[in-house]
């Protein structure tokens, strides 16, 4: 089951953390003021995590790299063609 908000788009009544399976889902959900169907709102029940500063002794050959940011970690990623989610083997540098 997952959480669903919900939005009447005539009277602006707002229904919020409804649980709903994907079955449910697809049906039509009814405001009960108006008797209008109700459109899905969606908002982030994720509140992101800060990142913390970290040296990588993997990513060069030449010593380690001071990691600031996840975009920073993204770029420096890219300008060696490693992959993003992972080192891969065989990348310079890499101890498996």
């Amino acid at each position: 089951m997952a959480i669903h908000d919900f939005k009447c788009p005539k009277c602006g009544l707002i229904v919020e953390d409804v649980f709903l399976t994907l079955a449910e889902l697809e049906f039509a959900q009814w405001c009960v003021k108006c008797n209008t169907a109700m459109e899905q709102s969606f908002k982030s029940h994720v509140i992101p995590k800060p990142f913390r500063r970290y040296w990588d002794q993997h990513m060069s050959e030449y010593g380690p790299i001071e990691i600031t940011s996840e975009r920073q970690r993204q770029r420096e990623l890219k300008k060696r063609g490693m992959d993003y989610f992972s080192y891969g083997m065989g990348n310079p540098g890499c101890e498996v």
